[in-house]
Parts: C-alpha cells; sequence; structure tokens
C-alpha cells in the first residue's frame, strides 16, 4: 500500500497542515461559556480526530487524548486533556454558526483546488449535489453532499419530525444550489413547483425514480417500447459496466427529451435504464428525470448512479469512520456543535487521502480504505511524537 520508504513525518506534516489551515477559523469558534478552563480551539481540534482518527466515542477520544503523542500532535501540556464529560459539556457552549462557518471554510479550499468537479466519461465538466435524509447521532437530518474527485458533506440540516424530509431538505438546497449545477434526489423530490424554482435559479436537477406511477414515465415507457420505429427521437444504449466494488453488470439506456407536464414550466428529459449483474443475473430498472436536456442517456444514467455515493462514501463511510449512527450528544444543541465537527474532521480526512495518492505517498494495490490510512496517520503520530525508535514506515 505504500513506497517501499516513507518518512513519517511526511505523513503528519500533511495532516496538521491542513488542520492548521482551519487554526485560525478553529481560534473564531464562538463560545458561550464564561472563563473556561480549557479553551474551545482544544476542544475543536480533539473533536477533530475522531474521524481522522476512526475514533467511535467519546470516551475511546478521552483515552487516546492521554498518550503522549496525541497530546503532543494537538499541542496541550495537559496530561488529561479533555474528559468525555467535559467535552459534552463543553459542546453545548459552542455557537453552531460559527462551526458552521469553519466547515465552509475547509469545503471552500476544496473547491480552490478542483476538487469538487465531475468529469464524465464523455468529457461534460460538472458540479453535482445530492441532497438526502439519514439518521446521524440518532437524530433525523437531511444533508448536502458535493462530490468530485473528493466528496465533500457540505451541510446539514435537522428534521423536525418523521415525514418531513422535503422540508428540511428543500432549506439545504436554497442555501447551497448556487454552489452546484445540478441537484441529485430520489423521487420524493419530484415537486413541480421546486423544479420550476431550480430552474428560476439557472441550475438543473435530476430525480432517480422507480416507480412508474407518473403520467410522464408512462409517456416515456410506451415510447421507448416501440424505440425502433422512433430512432430520431429515442436515444439508445447498451454495454457493460464494471462498478467501483469490482461487480460487472449489463445495462440498457432509452431516452428521449421535450416532455411536458402539467405545473412544471420546462421541458423535461427521461431516461430508463435496465442494470443486470452478470454473476448473479439480479435485475434493477429505473428512471430518471432531468431538467437539463442537453444530457445524453448514458450522462444521465451516468450522474444518476453518482448519487449512490451520498450512501457508499457519505453514510456508510461516515458510520464506519466515526460511527455517524451512534449518539455522541443527546443534547440538541451540543449534538449540532458536534455533527459539524465530525463533518469537517471526515472532510479533511477525504483531503488527506486525496493528497496522499495524488503525490505517490500511497499507491492503492486495489483500493486504499478508509481504516489503513487512519491507521497510517497513528502510527505516524507515534514515530513523530511518541517513543517509538523507528524512524520510516516501511512497506506493509
Amino acid at each position: 500500500m505504500m513506497s517501499s520508504s516513507v518518512s513519517p513525518s511526511i505523513i503528519i506534516s500533511k495532516v496538521k497542515d491542513l488542520c492548521q489551515r482551519v487554526e485560525y477559523f478553529g481560534i473564531k469558534v464562538g463560545d458561550t461559556r464564561k472563563r473556561p478552563q480549557i479553551s474551545p480551539v482544544t476542544i475543536f481540534r480533539s473533536c477533530l480526530l475522531i474521524p481522522i482518527l476512526r475514533f467511535k466515542s467519546l470516551n475511546q477520544l478521552d483515552n487516546n487524548l492521554r498518550l503522549p503523542e496525541v497530546r503532543r500532535f494537538i499541542g496541550s501540556k495537559r496530561k488529561i486533556v479533555v474528559s468525555d464529560s467535559t467535552m459534552e459539556r463543553s459542546l453545548k457552549g459552542f455557537t453552531i454558526e460559527s462551526v458552521r462557518m469553519i466547515l465552509k471554510m475547509v469545503v471552500r479550499f476544496a473547491r480552490a483546488r478542483g476538487y469538487h468537479k465531475v468529469i464524465l466519461s464523455s468529457g461534460r465538466e460538472l458540479i453535482a449535489g445530492i441532497v438526502d435524509g439519514s439518521t446521524i447521532g440518532k437524530k433525523l437530518c437531511s444533508v448536502f453532499y458535493e462530490i468530485g474527485k473528493v466528496n465533500l458533506i457540505v451541510d446539514i440540516e435537522r428534521i423536525k419530525k418523521r415525514g418531513k424530509e422535503l422540508e428540511a431538505s428543500w432549506k439545504l438546497t436554497e442555501r447551497n444550489l448556487h454552489n452546484v449545477d445540478i441537484v441529485l434526489g430520489d423521487g420524493l423530490y419530484y415537486v413541480k413547483k421546486k423544479i420550476n424554482w431550480i430552474r428560476r435559479q439557472g441550475k438543473h436537477i435530476l430525480i432517480k425514480r422507480k416507480k412508474r406511477n407518473l403520467e410522464i414515465i408512462q409517456d416515456a415507457e410506451e415510447l421507448f417500447r416501440h424505440y425502433e420505429d422512433f430512432k430520431d427521437e429515442v436515444e439508445y444504449y447498451e454495454g457493460t459496466q464494471v462498478m467501483d466494488d469490482g461487480k460487472k453488470f449489463s445495462y440498457k439506456v432509452w431516452a428521449a427529451g421535450g416532455f411536458t407536464t402539467n405545473g412544471v414550466d420546462c421541458p423535461l428529459k427521461v431516461a430508463k435504464v435496465e442494470m443486470v449483474n452478470l454473476i448473479n443475473k439480479a435485475k434493477e430498472t429505473y428512471y430518471l428525470i432531468t431538467t437539463w436536456s442537453e444530457l445524453t442517456g448514458l450522462e444521465m444514467k451516468e450522474i444518476g448512479q453518482l448519487r449512490w455515493r451520498i450512501e457508499n462514501n457519505g453514510f456508510k463511510k461516515g458510520n464506519e469512520q466515526f460511527a455517524s449512527k451512534h449518539a455522541f450528544i443527546n443534547d440538541e444543541h451540543g449534538w449540532a456543535a458536534m455533527t459539524l465537527i465530525l463533518f469537517i474532521g471526515f472532510n479533511l480526512f477525504e483531503l488527506i487521502k486525496t493528497q496522499l495518492i495524488e503525490e505517490g505517498i500511497i499507491r492503492a494495490i486495489r483500493r486504499v480504505t478508509y481504516k489503513c490510512i487512519s491507521q497510517l496517520i497513528q502510527r505516524a503520530m507515534t514515530i513523530v511524537y511518541g517513543t517509538d525508535p523507528v524512524l520510516c514506515l516501511n512497506s506493509s
């Protein structure tokens, strides 16, 4: 996974460089506590280690903060940097907007380097955002996610109660739409007045839907069924595709534009995608609806599949990396502060991973896992700041 001899100080310098880029903003974390014994900067730095070093609870963080190499890394001279109970009390005093601003700064840093762009197989460049609901820290919320070379958790909004996902998701979309070209959503987001609003902003939406109960899909299905008679109107593609996990699929895609429907002010394009797993022969059929009529059917399929990243690289990997399903803090305010800091740390981790790969410091045999990156950083931290006499990390 690594080159034959990699100086741990190089790895640590990459980690520290990114962490120090938010240092200024970390100092600006708003804190309503009066005369705190432990500064908000120390609390902030400590919490960043949860997703970077793969900790799963405040107690695990507390235990690791007692290690000399970890204390030295975050720059604390206290034998007990901060206990888990003090951490929880302190986060209740953080001002949410100040932490949200730090998250925005990290996202801007990644955007400035072009890490947020998607380049399709056709060569088309675009910026795509995904909005979806999930459970973070045992609380319902909607998350806005930007996908590209580095996948970024951009923003979060609490869902007031079950069944109110759309309300929270549209708030997120309103706050973040200006940064993307297209928003990806599931069938729940086929809301006509919102589709019109997105187009008025000069942006696009692509919706993935499995059910055929919409009239526009039924009309498209009828056209696709006789596509050989309408070759000037219907695009048709077939081929095979190997997914990131190595699974191989055959696919068929039909697409046509110019569909109109009551309540939507612009023409829509519809695609039908059939995917067949070449190993177990499992078949999946779904439909894509978009306002971006210039996209080809293959581009629609490729963009639609990008939506899986919020599940695979966002929610699933987040839960593996920092136990995002776990309730670190039950207090509503403390939960919001902690969740935003975890997102900041997770984005930094994604940036660290990308830079290490780009510069050849690590190389994947099949793929670089989140777990091995965290272990690599921990080993480097022990060598640089601990008592380990080893001078370099050997191939493993």
